[in-house]
């Protein structure tokens, strides 16, 4: 056995939870065993209680013993949760408890006790509330409350955005007089252009024994001759907005068309040692003109025009461009990257993006169809078209025409026959329709002295089969340097010989 004394173990009454909800007081003393050690939470406002006596645990107290049978109880109250706001009268009030696993739940009702001041607990809000989420316009709204001059000001400007900003003003480059100058000779290039587009639609009737050649080409896709008509149809309307006006230089105060002559003649140079595309030049020719329409330049800014230009239009044609460091390097140490960055900028913004020029390359491409591709008659053809990149008088024809009347002479030249219906309908000219501009392009050839020399010699070489020279000889033998040449009476002169009407 044991030597540890037996000692009898005191009997305890079980802890009940519920003896603070009784309303009878107990006759004997509560051991201090009993009083519950877990920390009570109180509110500030609570800190003092009534005669000294312990705050009770919020939801530490709540009993589940209580039940309806409770005659304790008011019976109006016995089956519903009653809530009170804390107040210091003599009032107990209590929580519906956890619901056990497949019980019943079950309810606790609030009893009044005037022979002892019992202390409440923390009141419990049982309303379902419904949370969402913060939205930008609830915390703008939010943000907005007791601010009021912020809104106010918040309001003025919401009202000033409805309000219409006034036009910026114009900058001038010339005077009034010399700006309506320019606007009036705009509007007469723009009625020749009218008049010239209405003549160029007179076309000779179809049935005049053209041949449909696209036909052959049926089925091909790289070719689509199912568009073909639609697309030179476009580019016949698009020509006629990106002309420039024949005459700009008279609105520019230091500019003349020498000046422009040796500026293309140059470029002319640069092109071919960058081995570029012939759509390069013609585009880059194109944004000179039509931004020396609408802009005044001075003589220091000329080159870095032109250089601007050639840029654009080898970034726009190009599949491998030169680099904006190798531009500035062919103007010899003149301008820097960054003046040609800015310039590039400032250009497209006066022609406002707008670089879908139709170049006569384009047209080339069509006319050579009816002419069975003939590898001589294109290369004339081609020295024949770049005239009109340094001899202004041709700005006054559309590049379709230019086209045209350049094929016309090559075909003069080599004595490749008359202008056979298929030229005429592939073309969209008839012979008096290329007179003038053909005119243009044979007074240049047979001119005394050559004007530009980059130009000569770029078609003097063998590559391009010595065009330069072999149509300067064929011009001055035929006419000579001061012999008057009039392509449009010869025509006629010929046409009444063999009896034709001319067309």
């Amino acid at each position: 056995m044991s030597t540890v004394p037996i000692r009898r173990t005191t009997r305890s009454r079980n802890v009940d939870e519920n003896s603070t909800a009784n309303p009878s007081t107990l006759n004997r003393k509560i051991s201090s065993n009993q009083i519950s050690t877990k920390p009570t939470i109180t509110k500030k406002a609570d800190n003092t209680t009534l005669d000294g006596k312990r705050k009770r645990n919020a939801l530490g107290d709540l009993t589940r013993t209580h039940t309806n049978n409770d005659k304790s109880l008011p019976p109006q109250q016995s089956d519903k949760l009653v809530q009170k706001k804390p107040s210091t009268t003599l009032s107990k009030e209590s929580a519906s408890s956890i619901v056990p696993p497949g019980g019943k739940r079950t309810t606790r009702s609030t009893s009044n006790s005037t022979a002892k001041p019992v202390d409440e607990g923390v009141p419990i809000d049982t309303t379902k509330r419904r949370v969402t989420k913060p939205t930008a316009t609830s915390l703008q709204q939010k943000s907005k409350i007791g601010r009021p001059a912020q809104i106010k000001k918040k309001q003025i400007d919401d009202e000033m955005d409805y309000v219409d900003e006034p036009d910026v003003k114009r900058q001038r480059t010339s005077s009034p007089r010399e700006q309506l100058l320019l606007e009036a000779q705009r509007f007469e290039a723009d009625e020749d252009r009218r008049r010239l587009a209405k003549t160029n639609a007179n076309l000779p009737p179809a049935d005049e024994g053209w041949e449909d050649l696209d036909a052959e080409d049926e089925g091909d896709p790289l070719m689509v001759s199912e568009y073909v008509i639609e697309i030179f149809e476009y580019m016949k309307v698009l020509e006629q907005n990106t002309m420039p006006n024949p005459n700009y230089m008279d609105n520019q105060k230091e500019l003349r068309w020498r000046m422009r002559g040796v500026l293309v003649d140059w470029l002319i140079e640069i092109h071919h040692k960058f081995r570029l595309l012939p759509e390069t030049l013609f585009l880059a020719v194109n944004i000179v003109d039509r931004f020396l329409s609408l802009r005044i330049v001075s003589i220091i800014k000329l080159q870095l025009v032109g250089l601007t230009a050639m840029l654009i239009a080898a970034k726009y044609e190009e599949v491998m461009c030169p680099t904006v460091s190798n531009v500035v390097y062919m103007s010899d140490g003149g301008y820097e990257e960054s003046e040609l960055l800015k310039a590039e900028q400032y250009v497209l913004q006066i022609l406002s993006w707008d670089l879908s020029y139709p170049n006569p390359i384009h047209f080339l491409r069509r006319v050579s169809k009816a002419d069975d591709y003939d590898i001589e008659t294109r290369t004339l053809a081609k020295y024949f078209m770049e005239i009109s990149c340094v001899e202004e008088k041709l700005l006054q024809f559309p590049p379709s025409q230019i086209a045209a009347a350049g094929t016309y002479l090559a075909r003069m030249c080599l004595d490749r026959g008359e202008w056979t219906p298929n030229l005429v309908h592939y073309s969209s000219y008839s012979v008096l329709e290329l007179c003038p501009c053909a005119q243009v392009m044979l007074d240049y050839v047979k001119s005394k002295d050559i004007k530009h020399d980059a130009f000569y010699r770029k078609y003097a070489s063998k590559k391009f089969l010595k065009a330069s020279t072999f149509v300067r000889e064929w011009a001055l033998g035929l006419y000579g340097h001061d012999g008057k040449a009039d392509l449009a009476e010869e025509y006629k002169r010929e046409c009444e010989s063999e009896g034709v009407e001319p067309r």
